[in-house]
């Protein structure tokens, strides 16, 4: 095992050691075009069927699936949770109130989830920005057991 990332303590500890190589034909791929109602544009689309398709050419094992547990709205939102409240950690009493106005106008508007999370970012303290660390560490996890059955999602 290797160190961890000394810049960014969440990185882990990596495996150093020499990994058997598999062809293609032996590794298991994951693929989606649909991440939970969050907009793909057409472009990435067809991007990704092609990669699929590449894949399915080159007799590789592929699934188009995505995580069961796994609510992409839901990660979005908390994402911008957690960014509203890091923008506003800094500010001052006033700078605070200013982006929590603008949160609660923010929210008064049709928006995506990542927009509707930074809107309540805002406002949050600190026992409810420690609830998004928490979910945000919850989605991470369900993420990551997805992919360990895996060696690619595409």
């Amino acid at each position: 095992m290797r160190d961890g990332d000394n810049r960014e303590w969440e990185v882990p500890s990596t495996i150093q050691e020499n990994l058997p190589q598999r062809s293609l034909q032996e590794m298991r791929f994951a693929w989606t075009d649909n991440f939970g109602g969050v907009p793909v544009t057409t472009e990435t689309r067809e991007v990704l069927k092609k990669v699929a398709l590449r894949l399915e050419e080159l007799r590789c094992h592929l699934e188009q699936c995505n995580p069961s547990d796994f609510d992409f709205s839901e990660a979005w939102e908390t994402f911008g949770e957690n960014c509203g409240a890091q923008v506003v950690a800094h500010e001052s009493a006033l700078g605070k109130l200013q982006y929590k106005l603008l949160g609660l106008i923010g929210r008064s508007q049709n928006q995506s989830a990542f927009l509707r999370g930074i809107s309540r970012g805002f406002g949050l303290n600190l026992r409810q920005y420690l609830d998004a660390l928490e979910r945000r560490d919850r989605l991470a996890c369900s993420l990551e057991q997805f992919l360990c059955q895996y060696d690619g999602w595409v």
